[in-house]
Parts: C-alpha cells; structure tokens; sequence
C-alpha cells in the first residue's frame, strides 16, 4: 500500500519543478583595468630585465609603483652591451673574482652614472644579496666605491678612479713575489742540479724584466696623475 503525500508537499515539489534556473555568469561581473594594465607592465618589465623584485614589497609602496629602480636601467641592455658585460665577467673570472661580480664592473663601465643595488638588480638580473657580496668585495679590492647622489639617501656604486691603477700596483706586487721566491730558489739549488739552477733562473730573469719595466710605468703613470 503505497503512503500518500500531504498536499502541502506536493505543491512544494510542483513548484520546484517548474521554476527555471537561473544561467550562472561565465564572465566577471567587474574588471579592475587598472590593475590589469599594472600587472602587464609588470610581466613586461620583468621579461626584459629578469628577475626584478622591485614590485614587491615595503619598497614598491613607498615608491608609488613609478617603477623599477628610478635611476637608470629604462631599457634592456642591448644584445652588444650583454656581450661586453660577460666577456669582463669572464676577464675577472680568469683572475678568481667571481664572474657576478665581473658583471657588475662590466655594468659600471657602461653606466651613465652611479648604479644603486636595485639598478644593478634589475640590470643583470642577479638576486640582490649576489649583488651586495659582490660589490662589498668589489669595493674591498678597490675597484669599486660607494658615492653619495645629493638628494638621495641611498648607497651609490661606481668605478674607482684609480681602480685600474691599483690593479697594476697588485699585479707588481705579485711579480715581486715571484722573482724573490725565484731568487731563494737559486741559493736553495746552488752547485746542484743543472735543470732545477736554468727553470729558476729563467724564472728570475722574467720577472725581474717585468718587475722593473711596470717599475717604471708606474711611477710615470702616478706622475702624470698628480
């Protein structure tokens, strides 16, 4: 015996049944165009200069969104400047600086003026704790120095003026070295064996010449500097 169900019921369900449902939206009901033009130039800026972190963060509210990193760095580097950025790298890489912070030389040089950590960020495309230890070490070696922009509050870099000057004077700083050591080798080999007496001696006699020739250069060099 089938139960039969109140009227109240079956109205309930005739009615469910028969009302149309609503077609859900397949598209957003507001768009923020604003933020859909910011986010392009974002994916823009960051596809032309790597890895920029200058969107993100206290620094991006602070500076309004105007952009990353104010000073300089409007364009990608062009394809020759890239080439000439790494072949210094690799320069300073052959003389066991890290190839980063040859990059970071090879971006000074090219520069219009100095370069704050963000610019050189965004420039190369390094994280900025790279970019920090590289041109700490950098300034250590003294080829790079921290200068001061009026008006501005951040740390500048640029190229020492006299870094390729001090360069010379480490590189005859080591020549030196070696003729001593090979002089010592002399007396160490004196009256013994021919071969070691003629490698050492062709040794002292190299750098002797070079020692006393960059002798030379270098003080006319701080001459005409002075």
């Amino acid at each position: 015996m089938s139960r039969s169900l109140p009227a109240r019921d079956l109205r309930c369900r005739a009615s469910a049944s028969t009302t149309p449902t609503r077609p859900t939206r397949s598209f957003p009901i507001h768009i923020d165009y604003r933020s859909a033009c910011r986010s392009d130039a974002q994916s823009r800026l960051r596809s032309t200069r790597g890895p920029c972190r200058c969107w993100r963060g206290p620094r991006a509210k602070r500076r309004g969104n105007r952009g990353c990193c104010r000073r300089g760095n409007e364009r990608a580097m062009e394809t020759d400047s890239q080439e000439f950025v790494e072949k210094v790298a690799v320069a300073f890489e052959s003389m066991g600086i890290p190839r980063s912070a040859g990059r970071i030389v090879g971006w000074l040089l090219l520069s219009g003026g100095p370069q704050t950590v963000d610019d050189l960020t965004c420039g190369l495309g390094l994280g900025r704790a790279s970019v920090s230890m590289s041109a700490k070490l950098l300034e250590t070696a003294g080829l790079v120095q921290r200068v001061r922009v009026t008006g501005d509050r951040r740390l500048f870099y640029q190229v020492s003026d006299d870094a390729w000057f001090g360069v010379m004077q480490r590189n005859l700083a080591s020549i030196r070295d070696l003729r001593d050591l090979a002089r010592e080798g002399l007396h160490l080999v004196d009256g013994q064996s021919p071969a070691a007496r003629s490698r050492l001696a062709s040794m002292e006699l190299l750098h002797t010449t070079l020692f006393d020739e960059m002798s030379r250069v270098s003080a006319k060099v701080a001459r005409e500097w002075n």
